[in-house]
């Protein structure tokens, strides 16, 4: 009699189907239908899947990223009872919200979760947008100008909303949460209603001379703040091509080119005040240090010594520009204020506007059809004023960069 026992595992080997691996069992039955010569290509699988993720995310965030640094962009069509200024901030907002895909808040499976520059560019632009309209926000509020409801505020507070979060925050819930880009839309809503409450009469826009001083200090505390981030990196003593130093570089360029852009619209939007204390020259020569300073776009960012020949240092370069930005916005204030102050104590006799010159900031005097009693006073401001003075918070005293 014939032995009919089943055969073992052994016996079988691992074509059979009683193979231990569920791939063994698949390869077996694969090699069944196309041939014993048949052999699995798992490594060529493995590489081609490789290959597609790395394409993925590099041609996808190729075809993704843009740093658009346009300074021609402008706010369109705005009416005489209108901010330009606001009008700017909210197309800038739509722009790169909309216009332009929001990379900050990219999860792990977009190609933009691989990007560096356009995320750090984007959240500058954005909270330079949100510091100029916190600032406007409060002038308006304490002038007593504001609309019911607070358009301009609730803006400003959308705007400061994180830009990195996604419909998720896992930190704080996993239940779905406001992304960035829509509390961003709401804010320009905002924007946009009290634009319309400026046209129908129920907003106002505080243009007086103080409230635009009050701004120019505002924005340029701001650059200070970015000043000292550059200064805190640099003082580190990377590596010159060490990653991290394009972030600080693209953050502050986004503020230096958001500012540019809402200085711009905001001369036009004090053009008056800005006439009639003769600091139209100085204003020109303002917003042409912010244009330059915006416009540094190097192909690699390079953080080496402030006075290296070969690998000069880029975020010192950007530094010098940024702080020449800050004082100039500083002399700006400073101007305003002054002329306002000899204005009050002249006793209503008419007042000559102070004498700006860019080329010669530190004479800041007054004409000599000033009142005696003016001029004491203006002395007197100027012994006690000691903000924004040159070199006074210069990172970077004597700055001196040689290229090859």
């Amino acid at each position: 009699m014939t032995d009919q026992s089943p055969p073992s595992h052994a016996a079988t080997g691992a074509g059979g189907w009683l193979a231990h691996r569920p791939w063994d069992r698949l390869a077996a039955w694969v090699r069944g239908r196309l041939g014993a010569g048949w052999r699995p290509a798992w490594p060529w699988l493995a590489a081609s899947a490789g290959l597609a993720i790395v394409l993925y995310y590099a041609v996808g965030a190729l075809g993704i990223e843009v740093i658009d640094s346009d300074p021609q962009f402008g706010p369109g069509t705005v009416t005489a009872r209108q901010s330009r200024t606001v009008a700017q901030a909210a197309a800038l907002v739509r722009r790169e919200v909309d216009v332009h895909a929001w990379t900050a808040n990219d999860p792990f499976f977009l190609p933009g979760w691989v990007l560096d520059d356009m995320p750090n560019y984007q959240q500058g632009i954005v909270a330079a947008v949100a510091r100029l309209m916190g600032g406007l926000a409060d002038r308006q509020t304490a002038g007593g100008v504001i609309a019911p409801g607070g358009d301009l505020s609730q803006a400003a507070g959308l705007l400061k909303y994180p830009g990195t979060i996604w419909r998720f925050d896992p930190a704080i819930s996993w239940a779905p949460t406001a992304s960035a880009e829509k509390q961003y839309r709401r804010a320009a809503r905002s924007l946009d209603a009290y634009q319309r409450a400026l046209e129908a009469g129920t907003a106002g826009f505080d243009r007086r001379p103080a409230a635009l001083a009050a701004t120019l200090a505002d924005i340029a505390a701001d650059l200070g703040a970015a000043s000292a981030v550059t200064e805190s990196y640099v003082a580190e003593g990377h590596w010159a091509l060490a990653g991290g130093a394009d972030a600080v570089f693209y953050a502050a360029k986004g503020r230096l080119y958001a500012y540019s852009l809402l200085l711009r619209e905001l001369g036009w939007d004090y053009a008056q005040a800005i006439n009639d204390r003769g600091a139209g020259a100085a204003w020109q020569h303002m917003l042409a240090t912010m244009r330059t300073a915006a416009a540094l776009e190097p192909l690699v960012v390079i953080d080496g010594a402030p006075d290296a020949s070969l690998l000069p240092s880029h975020l010192a370069a950007q530094g010098f520009y940024l702080l020449r930005a800050r004082q100039q916005l500083g002399e700006l204030a400073e101007t305003l204020r002054r002329w306002g102050v000899s204005a009050a104590g002249g006793g209503g006799i008419a007042q000559t506007p102070l004498s700006f010159r860019p080329s010669d900031s530190k004479r800041r005097n007054l004409s000599r059809r000033v009142p005696e009693r003016s001029l004491g006073r203006a002395r007197d401001d100027k012994k006690k004023d000691v903000s924004f003075r040159p070199g006074a918070s210069a990172f970077f005293p004597g700055i001196f960069i040689r290229t090859c």
